[in-house]
């Protein structure tokens, strides 16, 4: 028989597990134009910190998918109405018509 441990909070364990606020953006998702296919769920995002986990949910279907956030959508005239631009496994997983499509997010910061 295994004796489980006391676990005792501290202060910091308190604040660290507080509530979170969600951070939600409805408009435009597109794909990123990459040769090589990673496979894995990635994005580029605007202002979202680099690491964080983003939901990503496609309004036409209803189809979602949770992306990395692992850089800065650039500040260009093309992306002035994109709010994420996601990895193509990412795009398979959302089954858009076309290459955009209308989205809304959310994640914790």
């Amino acid at each position: 028989i295994v004796a489980k441990k006391e676990e005792i909070l501290t202060a910091e364990d308190i604040e660290n597990t507080a509530p979170r606020s969600i951070k939600v953006e409805e408009g435009i998702a597109e794909i990123i134009e990459v040769e090589s296919k990673s496979g894995k769920y990635l994005a580029l995002h605007k202002s979202a910190p680099l690491g964080t986990l983003v939901q990503v949910r496609n309004e036409t279907n209803g189809a979602s998918v949770r992306v990395k956030v692992i850089g800065r959508l650039p500040e260009v005239d093309q992306n002035q109405n994109i709010i994420i631009k996601l990895s193509p496994k990412a795009m398979t997983r959302v089954s858009p018509v076309d290459r955009r499509f209308r989205a809304k997010i959310n994640y914790s910061l």
